[in-house]
């Protein structure tokens, strides 16, 4: 062999080859079994996700609940941990429950404003926040590794405000209209319940304006009863009640008194099945419990003790059935009872009235007396005018006058005495009725003058008359013209 490799340098050589194969093999071999448990291990720590459930929540409830359910049980392989983490921006853990723990472990902020129930995978979150509103991820790691992961995204949405209920009812008590009334300037949908029970339109149910107004017909005392509405705007709603009931009969009053009319007992009568509620009220007043008003029996009876004429007034049963009541009433004064009854007025008989009128009579006598002497002046006045006397006379020109004639002498008071300082005016006219015959006996050429005595009494100057002639039963006496006043020139005078 002349490159020097001889049979030996062959068998060598094939040897290795083989080895190499070999080796190769199961080189390859075990690198598929090692791919396939990390394939394997890679699975088993794979998370079967979900989709992402949505929960609405209104803050006005102030605690969100957040519930996952489990997935189908599987006995050969348990749930052995759960773990709640609230993802964002800054994804931060809320809790981890270990099955073999009791209480589960609490992180952050969560501490002490969250609450886990293991069994039904729920979480409860208390004095909600704004930054609460986000997507949260549940993780459920079972017995053999396996994790099964679902999201669910916390939304806030605000609740309609309550709903009022208006009640309204005719006057024959035949038609019973409900309207609910929202403040609101949502979109909001509603319909009614009766004793939690969903109204529909039926023969005797009527819902209009939008189910807004729900009218019963053919009232009946069945259908005084709960009824609710729901006001709804989205996931979330508002309800409002309100509570029909039948109003009680009215009450009648029966009244006791004891022998010696110091105790007196009121007792409240009402025919009804009915479960009522029972209060009294004094002249309008409610009564309470005190040492003279005693309220037994559940209120039906009144016991008013040491009665006096002041307790006989106006008394009031008040038979509630909720919000609605009846009244009875009792008025004591003037009633049969002894000491409310008034007195009975006293017999007038003959003395009384013959008293009464002398008693009358001696009165209207001082009040005559005490008057004239508070204006005896006027009086004197007014009977001094009644004397005086109208008789005809002539005037100078011939016409026909009415003389007042009235007495000369009259008292003079003393309140008419006028001051010095004033000056008396001068007479017009002289009576000469009271003067004696001025004609001598005998005289043939005319009167003669005759001296007339002054006994003090006359003021008045001598007139001086410028021609006097005697006629049959008449003097005619000329005096200076005084027409610029009004009066007549002559002015004659019976004699």
């Amino acid at each position: 062999m002349g490159n020097g490799m001889g049979p030996g340098w062959m068998l060598q050589r094939d040897c290795y080859v083989l080895r190499e194969k070999a080796l190769w093999s199961f080189s390859h071999t075990v690198g598929l079994i090692l791919h396939l448990l990390l394939c394997l291990h890679c699975l088993s720590k794979t998370a079967f996700s979900t989709p992402v459930q949505t929960a609405w929540f209104s803050p006005k409830h102030r605690h969100p609940v957040l519930s996952i359910d489990y997935p189908p049980e599987d006995k050969a392989n348990p749930v052995t941990q759960v773990m709640w983490k609230k993802l964002g921006d800054k994804p931060s853990r809320i809790l981890e429950q270990l099955k073999s723990h009791q209480s589960p472990k609490y992180y952050g902020r969560y501490n002490n404003r969250t609450h886990y129930y293991f069994q039904n995978n729920t979480l409860i979150l208390d004095n909600i926040l704004e930054e609460d509103k986000g997507i949260y991820e549940v993780s459920v790691v079972y017995k053999n590794n396996t994790i099964w992961t679902k999201k669910l995204h916390l939304q806030f949405i605000m609740p309609p405000p309550d709903p009022s209920i208006k009640v309204e009812i005719n006057d024959s008590h035949v038609i019973l209209v409900l309207r609910c009334e929202v403040e609101s300037g949502m979109k909001l949908s509603y319909h009614w319940l009766k004793s939690g029970q969903l109204i529909l339109q039926d023969e005797r149910h009527s819902l209009v304006e939008r189910n807004l107004t729900l009218q019963v017909n053919n009232v009946t005392s069945a259908d005084c009863v709960n009824y609710t509405c729901v006001a709804a705007n989205g996931q979330v709603q508002s309800e409002g009640h309100i509570q029909l009931k039948v109003p009680p009969p009215d009450p009648r009053i029966k009244v006791e008194i004891n022998d010696s009319h110091v105790i007196l007992v009121l007792r409240c009568e009402v025919e009804s099945g009915m479960k009522l509620s029972y209060h009294w009220l004094k002249s309008g007043q409610l009564i309470l419990q005190d040492e003279r008003h005693s309220l037994v029996e559940r209120n039906l009876t009144l016991q008013v003790n040491n009665v006096t004429s002041a307790d006989c007034v106006n008394y009031t049963c008040v038979a509630a059935n909720g919000q609605v009541q009846s009244e009875g009433h009792i008025q004591l004064k003037g009633s049969a009872i002894e000491l409310c009854s008034p007195s009975p007025a006293p017999d007038l008989n003959l003395k009384v009235i013959l008293s009464i009128t002398v008693a009358a009579i001696c009165v209207f006598g001082v009040c005559i007396l005490i008057l004239c002497i508070t204006h005896h002046q006027e009086i004197w006045q007014w009977l001094r005018g009644r004397s005086c006397i109208k008789q005809p006379a002539t005037g100078r020109s011939g016409r026909k006058l009415n003389v007042t004639e009235c007495p000369v002498y009259e008292e003079i008071w003393e309140e008419q005495i006028l001051p010095a300082a004033q000056e008396a005016g001068q007479l017009l006219c002289v009576y000469t009725d009271f003067m004696p015959n001025c004609l001598g006996a005998g005289s043939i050429q005319g009167p003669v003058p005759m001296p007339i005595e002054d006994f003090g009494y006359s003021t008045i100057q001598s007139v001086e008359p410028r021609s006097r002639r005697q006629t049959k039963g008449m003097f005619q006496l000329e005096l200076p013209s005084i027409g610029e006043m009004g009066a007549p020139d002559v002015l004659t005078l019976g004699k």
